[in-house]
């Protein structure tokens, strides 16, 4: 049995695997393997035609220029480095030259080409993001939130956070507890 590897645009979460996992199994398609941004399926056209049909109804997109797929594995290992807590210590930089064994300075290239945007920028917007995460659920002060996401300190945390979202980080507390009022 022959096998290919799809490289899939917003594959990017264990909730949408499972959500695509279940679709495909629905559908009785066999695939071998799937994960953040890849999903691996025997070669049979059939199947093949029907798996883009669930991909593209449900906002998923199979990728297949190089640099499309490049750019795709990076935003899938900044979402890991953020997941795997273990290798926050290890800079940004050196996690995605091990993970994806290319040199910095070419994924950067690539990144800023396909996405107008440079791959720290990028990952400023995701660390905002998780930061949102952990004032949502509130686990975390903001001084062990900024320990975790090596800032320097809970004032360069609220800077960068005012700078992204428009809001301090008391106002986005605030708007939280208001919108949780009124529901």
């Amino acid at each position: 049995m022959k096998t290919k590897s799809h490289y899939i645009k917003n594959l990017c979460c264990q909730r949408c695997i499972t959500i695509l996992k279940e679709l495909i199994v629905k559908n009785e398609i066999q695939i071998l393997d799937i994960q953040n941004g890849v999903v691996v399926v025997s070669t049979d056209n059939c199947e093949l035609d029907e798996l883009y049909s669930i991909l593209k109804i449900n906002g998923f997109e199979i990728l297949d220029e190089r640099e499309e797929i490049l750019v795709n594995k990076i935003k899938t290992e900044l979402l890991n480095y953020f997941l795997d807590n273990e290798n926050i210590s290890l800079k940004m930089t050196r996690y995605l030259e091990n993970k994806i064994n290319l040199s910095y300075s070419y994924l950067s290239k690539v990144f800023s080409k396909r996405e107008s945007s440079s791959i720290e920028k990028y990952y400023i917007k995701l660390k905002i993001e998780k930061v949102k995460e952990l004032i949502i659920t509130n686990q975390l002060n903001l001084s062990e939130i900024a320990f975790m996401y090596n800032y320097s300190s809970v004032q360069a945390l609220s800077h960068q956070f005012k700078t992204l979202t428009g809001v301090t980080v008391k106002e986005y507390k605030s708007s939280l507890s208001t919108y949780s009022t009124y529901n």
